[in-house]
């Protein structure tokens, strides 16, 4: 006899709930003793000893206990709930043990950004081959536009977003949790109005271990997810956000899941956006995530975490309302919260719209000042190729004209020409002539060789700390090239130098 759905999802989640408060202080104790653990630093880790790193172990644990269960009692059941989905559902637990295992080995070994892309990737990649693909997307405007070729990279994106989002996010006790248990539990919600038996039992099994699992993990931890468990929460949230809207309306199958997830992906994206302006590397961290401000403000942690739910919920209601069909009022209410939003990010400081305003002028000016200087390159190339220059001075009266638009602030030649040594110097107007300091600069140097026998070098020099400038760069090496190029089909012979004959700058 086949139970009802709602009754297996029901005891599902109950019974994860269980196995999760028991499975857990047993995971917290053996991270423990093999050392998995969290120590503060005083800047942004502030919790008071060493937390165990474990909560992801727990959390699959529990998820999978009910499923082992239901399999093992009830096969019609469970066969039910597959409902021909049995691809999907094998590849959800892959993908997911992949997640724990990479989170779980950056926890010991603290992995580069590059390999946990690559990884979380192959996650990635097995879930939409898998069928857990985002085919289509909301278009408000008309019908759903589908994505075709473009369907594995926005999966994929998906994914990624999730995971990292929900990563980023746990820094407060609870924080990473509690959000993923509030957009868990919209899912199900989601899924139980689209009719998807797959997405009802699966949410209710993840909620069940997340709720299980925040009894500890709730201020003040005993555990913490650890990257191993924000990886897995992360992995999991974004497949049953597609799971379960896969026969909402489809004007909304994209957008409920990106709303339910609103915390993380704001905060995230307020990230992105602090770390461009700044010109930090993405993986770069800081203190200016939300939680991590209002803790500044001298909010406790459990005050903030609070809030935080708070607007976890009031997106986890827009979310279902555009489920429900009531677009209208939730967009009504996403447009106030964004409203808020920014002038939350403006009062607080999350993001410095002076530091953005700066980086997209900066921006603008090096683009400006890159196609001036390639034009300048590319004229003087053609010259050189088209005039019939008899000796240095020559070549040098051809491509000193763009020197000015290089950023460069010296120029030097070393050569010896013929029978003689030449030097000769460029800098920029009103600057002193003897700068041949390296400090603050960068020196781009091209050795001059003729039937393999060094001749001289020429030398630009450009201030360090210009990105418009280091942005110049393989433009400058351009330049260089093709007028050491030049001057070496001028050089016939090399004197005798006493000691080699050659400045010490040549050979740095």
């Amino acid at each position: 006899m086949m139970m009802p759905i709602l009754e297996v999802a029901a005891l599902s989640f109950l019974y994860a709930t269980l196995v999760s408060l028991f499975v857990t202080p047993m995971c917290r104790t053996f991270a423990r003793e093999l050392g998995v653990v969290d120590k503060p630093d005083g800047r942004r880790k502030i919790h008071k000893g060493a937390i165990p790193l474990s909560g992801g172990y727990g959390i699959i644990l529990a998820f999978v206990a009910p499923i082992l269960c239901l399999l093992w009692l009830r096969p019609a059941t469970f066969d039910r709930l597959l409902d021909g989905k049995s691809i999907q559902f094998a590849v959800l637990l892959v993908g997911a043990l992949i997640a724990l295992a990479l989170g779980g080995l950056d926890d010991i070994v603290d992995l580069r950004p590059r390999y946990k892309l690559l990884l979380q990737w192959v996650a990635a990649t097995i879930a939409f081959f898998g069928g857990i693909a985002i085919q289509s997307v909301s278009n408000p405007f008309g019908d759903p536009i589908h994505l075709g070729v473009w369907s594995y990279p926005v999966t994929v994106f998906w994914f990624l977003a999730c995971m990292n989002a929900l990563n980023l996010l746990d820094g407060l006790d609870g924080l990473a949790t509690g959000v993923g248990l509030f957009a868990t539990m919209t899912m199900t919600v989601v899924s139980v109005l689209s009719d998807q038996p797959l997405g009802i039992f699966l949410g209710a099994c993840l909620s069940g271990a997340l709720l299980g699992f925040l009894v500890f993990n709730f201020n003040p931890a005993s555990v913490f997810l650890g990257d191993g468990g924000s990886m897995l929460l992360g992995f999991l949230v974004a497949a049953l956000s597609l799971i379960s809207s896969t026969k909402a309306g489809t004007t909304v199958a994209l957008l409920v899941p990106f709303v339910a997830l609103g915390l993380p992906v704001f905060d995230t994206a307020l990230a992105m956006a602090r770390r461009w302006s700044r010109r930090l590397p993405m993986a770069a961290g800081d203190r200016r995530h939300i939680h991590h401000v209002l803790i500044s403000l001298g909010l406790t942690q459990r005050t903030a975490v609070l809030i935080l739910y708070l607007v976890c919920i009031a997106f986890s209601t827009c979310a279902l309302l555009l489920t429900a069909g009531h677009n209208i009022i939730a967009t009504v209410m996403i447009s106030c919260m964004a409203v808020f939003g920014f002038v939350g990010v403006r009062a607080l400081g999350v993001l410095s719209l002076e530091d953005i305003r700066r980086r997209v002028t900066q921006d603008i000016a090096a683009s400006r000042k890159w196609g001036k200087a390639s034009v300048a390159v590319e004229k003087a190339m053609q010259e050189l190729e088209n005039s019939r220059c008899e000796n240095l001075d020559d070549i040098w009266s051809v491509v000193e004209k763009s020197f000015g638009d290089l950023g460069v602030t010296t120029v030097m030649l070393y050569c010896h020409d013929g029978s003689r040594e030449t030097r000769k110097l460029w800098h920029v107007e009103n600057g002193p002539p003897d700068d041949c300091s390296d400090d603050g600069n960068v020196c781009l140097r091209a050795r001059i060789n003729v039937g393999g026998e060094l001749v001289g070098s020429i030398e630009f020099r450009q201030p360090m700390c210009s990105s418009a400038n280091r942005d110049l760069q393989p433009i400058i090496f351009r330049l260089r090239d093709c007028f050491a190029d030049h001057l070496a089909k001028h050089v016939h012979e090399r004197p005798q130098v006493a000691n080699g004959g050659f400045p010490a700058q040549v050979e740095a």
